[in-house]
């Protein structure tokens, strides 16, 4: 889904913990199917909520 947003111009879902100006959107960490799948910041690399998790701010 990411990808398929990402090719219109759009990111999803956007870091909204991080102190940049820039907008920018969360990655999921390891890929899933790893152990332990995270959000993670694509600009700090801060580990921001486990997978299922996530809340909107």
């Amino acid at each position: 889904m990411q990808d398929a947003l990402f090719d219109k111009g759009q990111r999803w879902p956007l870091c909204s913990t991080c102190p940049s100006l820039e907008e920018h959107a969360l990655r999921v960490d390891p890929e899933l199917g790893g152990p332990d799948p995270v959000w993670v910041c694509e600009t700090s690399g801060q580990a921001i909520a486990r997978l299922g998790e996530l809340t909107s701010s």
